[in-house]
């Protein structure tokens, strides 16, 4: 008889061994990690919503949760953000996958997912959440092969990819404007510096929810990965841009540096992105990524950023009891990114 519950202290040794078991990226069970991820969030503790299939006393499958909250033209929502719904390939039925999404339903006022796939559209849209298309992602290819879709000849991947050695260069213009213009970078901020804060001020409400003291704290206290905070000053030392930049990797695949949260005047993050790309230029990676409200993202020009929809970032599931909730999210703009851009994509891992 299969059982749902919601995590509990107990039952946390016999998870952390079967997210090792079952899940590819070896930081899922780490209990360092899993605990700043769901026991030491900026909005709270989200064992209470963290559902568990149960087997007798057997773990067969689990739904994570993360609590959140959007903000935006006025109003604010307390959500959770659902992450790593994973059943034992010997168990996996759609019914156990049901039951763990009304399981963390009966707890939640609003929910939100991203990242599900287009294989696992059906399956939650018959569960009552509605699909709305986010955040575009901006790429700025260092090379070409991971980031070109796969239906273009190799061929013309491989020719790309000997164009952008000729114009590497430029991917860097960004930053080079800004030292013309007197910006200097200062790398390794810490998180509750108040140059921050007071940069943020002058920010739309959404920017601002996105990047409290309490939740850059919290991302940098992250147990694993390399990350990094990093501002934009101008002569007087004055704060005009900021950025929270993580490494990634993916096993046999991609190499990346992915700018989760930023804010500030458009020339002084294309410093910050510019100083970014040549670091990863440098460190032969794949690409930039960059990540953010789409208001911000327009005004990041002339930084050569590639527009590329993928499913696992840019699409997003809402469901809430009150459909005005529902109409307050679709219409934007809110943040919607959240915490949930503090979990990896592609199952690719931190960078240590």
């Amino acid at each position: 008889m299969v059982e749902v519950t919601t995590l509990d202290e107990p039952l946390l040794p016999a998870l952390l061994a079967f997210l090792r078991r079952v899940y590819p990226s070896p930081h899922k069970g780490d209990e360092a990690y899993f605990r700043w991820r769901f026991f030491e969030g900026p909005f709270g503790p989200s064992g209470a919503a963290y559902a568990i299939a149960r087997d007798g006393k057997e773990i067969i499958g689990q739904l994570g949760a993360l609590r959140d909250r959007l903000e935006g033209r006025g109003r604010s929502e307390d959500v959770l953000w659902l992450v790593d719904m994973i059943i034992a390939p010997e168990a996996r039925n759609d019914l156990i996958g049901v039951r763990l999404v009304r399981k963390v339903q009966q707890s939640a006022r609003t929910i939100l997912l991203s990242g599900a796939g287009p294989h696992m559209e059906k399956f939650y849209v018959a569960l009552g959440f509605k699909k709305l298309v986010g955040n575009r992602t901006l790429y700025l290819p260092i090379r070409a092969s991971h980031v070109a879709p796969a239906k273009i000849p190799r061929g013309i991947v491989r020719s790309v990819d000997a164009a952008l050695s000729l114009v590497r260069p430029h991917s860097v213009l960004g930053y080079l404007l800004s030292l013309a213009a007197g910006m200097r970078i200062e790398k390794d901020a810490v998180p509750n510096d108040p140059r921050i804060d007071l940069l943020l001020a002058s920010e739309p409400e959404a920017v601002r929810c996105a990047s409290t003291p309490a939740v850059r704290s919290w991302r940098a206290r992250r147990p694993i990965g390399r990350h990094r905070i990093d501002l934009s000053l101008d002569r007087e030392g004055v704060a005009r841009g900021y950025t929270f930049a993580k490494w990634f990797r993916r096993d046999g695949g991609p190499k990346w540096i992915d700018v989760v949260d930023h804010a500030g005047e458009p020339g002084a993050v294309r410093a910050l992105a510019g100083n970014l790309a040549a670091e990863a230029s440098r460190e032969g990676l794949d690409f930039l990524r960059l990540r953010g409200l789409p208001a911000t993202q327009r005004e990041l020009r002339p930084l050569p950023l590639l527009d590329r929809l993928r499913t696992t970032v840019d699409e997003v599931f809402v469901w809430s009891r009150d459909p005005g909730v529902v109409r307050w999210i679709s219409d934007g703009p809110i943040h919607m990114s959240g915490l949930a851009s503090d979990r990896t994509d592609y199952g690719g891992d931190e960078w240590t």
